[in-house]
């Protein structure tokens, strides 16, 4: 949260960069991909993996078995540039502006693996269940306001610009295999 006042120009900027499962690059790439998308694709991929694996085991049980992923990872923003101007005169002209901005990226990307794989032998006395989950979320909020006040005697301009640009990005793979 950014909150800046004065007597006649105030600027606020708040700049947020999020991410799970990708290697941040430097702040004027993030910047320009939270405002129009993927500029050059160079984030090195490494998602977040959940994984539970079974591999070249012999598995037995009286009742069921179950070989279950499940991720749950998730990105909370609140992001805020609050900037409040105000500029008075008896005699003299007044100007008086306040600019908030506020440019907020969140990416995650998460894999989520079950997997029984090169068992020789899987014998149940139930079922066999092989199940992911992903609930992977993201929850963002931004604001920018913004006051601006011009009070003279004479004349006055008052000018209070609010930008908000939020990006939020969930790539997801999720794979259950038997």
């Amino acid at each position: 949260k950014t909150s800046t006042s004065s007597a006649g120009v105030s600027v606020g900027v708040t700049i947020a960069v999020n991410t799970v499962g990708i290697d941040s690059q430097n702040i004027l790439y993030n910047i320009a991909e939270a405002i129009v998308g993927d500029v050059i694709p160079t984030e090195e991929l490494r998602p977040a993996r959940t994984e539970a694996r079974v591999t070249r085991s012999d598995l037995a049980a009286g009742g069921d078995i179950a070989v279950t992923a499940t991720s749950a990872a998730t990105i909370e923003s609140e992001v805020e540039a609050s900037s409040v101007s105000i500029a008075s005169s008896v005699d003299q002209n007044t100007t008086s502006v306040s600019v908030g901005v506020v440019v907020s990226m969140n990416r995650l990307r998460t894999t989520v693996k079950a997997v029984i794989e090169g068992s020789p032998s899987v014998q149940a006395g139930g079922g066999v269940a092989v199940t992911t989950a992903n609930t992977a979320a993201i929850h963002s909020a931004v604001t920018a306001p913004t006051i601006s006040v011009a009070i003279s005697g004479q004349q006055s301009k008052s000018v209070s610009i609010g930008v908000s640009i939020a990006r939020s990005i969930r790539d997801i793979l999720v794979q259950g295999k038997l």
